[in-house]
């Protein structure tokens, strides 16, 4: 009897831990749809964001913070969406996608920042630079 109880919380367990990453999952998907960065209002741009917190929560994937990052650039925000980024830097020195993210933020209110983050990026993936002649 005891044996079918732990089983029984087991998959409870792991029935709620599926229900949070696929609410995860749709809440990152609806805080990304595509939306023209000129016209957003700051209201839809809240509402990303806090969809992208709410898709944080029990998620060890750094992915919402990046997106939290490019909203904040979208809305003018630099300085904060270098922090975001930051902290998954800090994080995950070895992620791309997030010196990336840095990269884009920091272009306007910290240059320097933004160059390192370009050569981490293109550390990481040195393809990246045939991919973009243009750029030294």
């Amino acid at each position: 009897m005891a044996v079918r109880v732990v089983l029984a919380v087991a998959a409870l367990a792991a029935c709620l831990w599926l229900f949070a990453g696929l609410r995860a999952s749709r809440l990152q998907a609806d805080a990304e749809r595509g939306f023209d960065s000129d016209t957003i209002s700051t209201a839809d741009i809240e509402h990303r964001l806090d969809q992208l917190e709410d898709t944080r929560r029990f998620n060890p994937d750094p992915t919402p913070e990046i997106r939290e990052a490019q909203l904040l650039v979208v809305a003018h925000r630099d300085r904060e969406a270098v922090r975001v980024v930051q902290d998954v830097v800090e994080r995950e020195p070895e992620n791309y996608e997030a010196w990336l993210g840095l990269r884009q933020a920091a272009v306007r209110v910290d240059p320097p920042l933004s160059r390192r983050a370009t050569r981490e990026a293109l550390r990481l993936n040195p393809l990246a630079r045939r991919a973009r002649p243009d750029r030294p």
